[in-house]
């Protein structure tokens, strides 16, 4: 399962900062127990960090492919696991025009495939949209969504979550551009 003790500061950190936010993590995992354990893990690590997590941790079991779609199109954020990261998540995620947070693996890690499909991604959206003159959506999407620490990583989760109109703007450059970069269309 990829929410790994490595993450619970980044998801402990954003509920600390965002009273309104509510972390949804997928449930798929073949043991039930492990989701309680995660769940008890997070609620102790925010209560170290004397964060009131109440709620706002929503496990959701798997869904149809209609409820999944429902649900990534009523996310403000996604937030790509550390250090490994999704794949499949990822390109649902880009395929329905979601924003995507994603941390870089550091330059030592970079041939890993653990937490590199993301960073990937959106570097290949960046170049397809550089080479199409579009040199202000590749910055944007680099910057919006693809974090070079935890620090940053928060920061960008936070504006993309906060700031509507933001968020707005990334949305539709991942609509107009991740087609034709990721999915070849």
């Amino acid at each position: 399962y990829k929410v790994v003790p490595t993450f619970d500061a980044a998801l402990c950190e954003i509920l600390r900062l965002d009273f309104r936010a509510v972390l949804a993590i997928r449930v798929g995992h073949p043991q039930p127990t492990i989701h309680r354990r995660i769940g008890m893990r997070l609620l102790k690590s925010c209560s170290i960090a004397e964060v009131d997590i109440g709620g706002r941790v929503r496990f959701l079991p798997m869904q149809s492919a209609a409820g999944y779609a429902w649900i990534l199109r009523h996310a403000d954020v996604l937030l790509d696991t550390f250090p490994h990261g999704g794949h499949t998540t990822t390109l649902d995620a880009l395929s329905s025009g979601v924003p995507l947070v994603t941390l870089r693996p550091p330059p030592g890690e970079a041939g890993s495939l653990a937490g590199g499909f993301a960073p990937g991604f959106f570097d290949e959206i960046s170049r397809h949209a550089r080479e199409s003159g579009a040199e202000k959506v590749a910055t944007l999407l680099l910057e919006c969504c693809v974090a070079d620490s935890v620090d940053s990583y928060v920061v960008k989760a936070m504006r993309l979550a906060q700031d509507e109109s933001f968020r707005s703007e990334v949305r539709d450059a991942i609509r107009q551009w991740s087609p034709g970069a990721v999915f070849g269309r």
